[in-house]
């Protein structure tokens, strides 16, 4: 053996035993909480003592580690700490989409927090709480994350009765943030941010709010807040079910939002004293898509665009397409927005408007409308305020739309 085979032969020794010696990655421990303090993993009933509050399991854990929570009242506020990262914690209803199941205290892990107590407070990237129902939040959000994390999983859970109902946020960064399957329902307790079901005012970037359902907020289903220095950026809401919100989605300061196929339906009316549009637009946001959304019987209007005083440049750059908007208390597409050119209309529907179905403000401007069909409105299917040198003497584009009624003539041709 030449004296260079024997160096690579040593070599290769070494590496091996260095390699033997590094620890492996241990496994995560799963703790196990029932609130009567006995029970085993796979066996909520089993007379072994265990955790009887779920704080108390996640101050045993360390990241990564899981904790199954059996069906019962726990009457606490839990905080996941920012450096407990990956932990998982898992209700009785885990993977059971929160929409459409029954709610019992048989089958439910339920989190009730003392006075002036969020439910949960998710401080720590990659948290995932899935499979909970938490509820009587009365000083607070039902649950909480972090703008200075991310990765945050929070699925399958009913969350309502609360103040509000989620308070979102996160950094955006590696990876988005998913809100899914969950239950958002009548969190309109007195306090701050009061009737919201999800509610965010200090930084949400990367965000996917899909296939949840809301009802009965007496502010609104999704409202992202303005606050100076601020982002709300990159935003989804795809696929939600909203009854009886006085707003479906309310957007301040917010840019790269889409909003896709989500479904509204309201029975309020203006003597409810809640007139809420179903999709609002203001305060300096852009780049926003409302695209395929079925909106029916809003409060006040279906989709507005409005400037918001004190937010600088105003909106800009709204894309609404394919919509179809019903039985709005006001107008169907109700435009306000000063800013030249924000919104492109086309292929939209807005029927039987209890004002107008399409209406653009006298402030409104380089705007254009293309084959939309308004028809049923109380008022005008077609209305624009706007004086200037564009279609019929107006300051807006219209072009191939059709309704019965217009003002001033020439903006639409009759269905």
């Amino acid at each position: 053996m030449t004296l260079r085979s024997v160096r690579f032969l040593v070599a290769a020794v070494t590496a091996a035993l260095s390699l033997s010696l590094v620890p492996s990655a241990s496994a995560a421990t799963t703790f196990v909480v029932d609130d009567d303090g006995m029970a085993e993993l796979g066996n909520c009933d089993a007379a072994t003592a265990t955790h009887a509050t779920i704080q108390s399991a996640v101050d045993a854990a360390v990241a990564s580690d899981i904790i199954h929570v059996c069906p019962g009242l726990y009457e606490e506020s839990v905080t996941v700490p920012q450096d407990k990262p990956r932990l998982r914690l898992f209700g009785a209803q885990r993977g059971v989409d929160a929409r459409t199941r029954d709610v019992g205290v048989e089958n439910e892990s339920i989190v009730d927090p003392p006075a002036d107590g969020s439910g949960f407070s998710l401080l720590a990237t990659l948290s995932v709480l899935d499979g909970f129902t938490v509820t009587g939040a009365d000083g607070n959000a039902g649950v909480s994350t972090s703008p200075l994390r991310t990765r945050y999983r929070v699925q399958n859970n009913i969350v309502e009765d609360n103040v509000f109902g989620l308070y979102l946020h996160s950094s955006g960064l590696e990876r988005n943030t998913q809100i899914k399957f969950n239950r958002f329902a009548n969190n309109n307790l007195p306090g701050s941010a009061s009737g919201n079901g999800i509610y965010s005012d200090q930084g949400a970037q990367d965000i996917k709010i899909r296939a949840n359902s809301f009802s009965e907020h007496t502010n609104g289903a999704i409202l992202f807040g303005y606050v100076e220095g601020v982002t709300n950026a990159t935003i989804l809401v795809q696929n939600n079910r909203s009854e009886n919100d006085a707003t479906f989605v309310n957007l301040f300061a917010a840019s790269f939002v889409r909003i896709l196929q989500n479904r509204t339906s309201d029975t309020r009316n203006f003597d409810d004293g809640v007139q809420g549009s179903s999709i609002r637009v203001g305060g300096e946001s852009n780049d926003i898509l409302i695209e395929r959304n079925r909106l029916s019987k809003p409060a006040f209007s279906g989709i507005a665009i409005r400037d918001d005083v004190g937010f600088g440049a105003g909106v800009s750059n709204v894309q609404v397409f394919d919509n179809q908007v019903s039985g709005a208390e006001a107008n169907g597409l109700d435009v306000t927005s000063a800013v030249a050119g924000v919104v492109q209309a086309f292929d939209n529907d807005f029927l039987n408007s209890d004002g107008d179905g399409i209406s653009m403000s006298a402030d409104t401007r380089g705007n254009l409308i293309r084959r939309n069909r308004a028809g049923g409105s109380a008022v005008l299917d077609c209305h624009d305020d706007s004086v200037g040198a564009r279609t019929a003497g107006t300051a807006n584009q219209w072009r191939n739309n059709r309704g019965d009624t217009d003002q001033p003539e020439g903006l639409c041709t009759p269905i």
